[in-house]
């Protein structure tokens, strides 16, 4: 990792949670050919984020009827953010956002519990599995485990 972040944020533990809950959708590490490219980022700035308003996910997933209007907007994130971000890797581009800031500067990045905790609040809103993994978990489910 090239970026540098004060030493009493533990990253170890951010890229841990994150490989824990990517794994939980059904996605395995490939570092030859990969489809989606996780970064994450610690902004002790503020920051102004380029992307667009878009329904709400939970809409999105239940109609998929492409017929949402995707306007550009710039988010304007507080100093302290935590950004993790989804990228195509053929595309190179960013197929997903989440971010979480902390408000009481710095507070989370010094506890692990804390960090830990916003990590997965923000992986919590990203509700995509893997391709094939939901047909993969009934056989494991029903027992076949084809």
């Amino acid at each position: 990792m090239s970026a540098k972040y004060p030493s009493s944020i533990n990253i170890e533990s951010i890229e841990r949670i994150i490989a824990k809950r990517m794994e939980l959708l059904g996605y395995g590490l490939d570092v030859k050919s990969p489809d989606i490219l996780v970064a994450y980022s610690i902004h002790q700035k503020k920051i102004e984020l380029p992307g667009f308003s878009q329904p709400n996910i939970n809409t999105w997933m239940r109609d998929q009827d492409g017929e949402f209007e995707y306007n550009e907007k710039v988010y304007k994130l507080k100093k302290g953010t935590l950004l993790i971000q989804m990228i195509d890797h053929q595309t190179a581009k960013c197929i997903w956002n989440g971010y979480i800031t902390d408000t009481y500067q710095k507070m989370i990045f010094r506890d692990d519990r804390k960090l830990n905790l916003a990590v997965t609040q923000i992986l919590d809103q990203y509700r995509f599995f893997a391709r094939g993994f939901i047909d993969r978990s009934e056989y494991i489910v029903q027992g076949t485990n084809k």
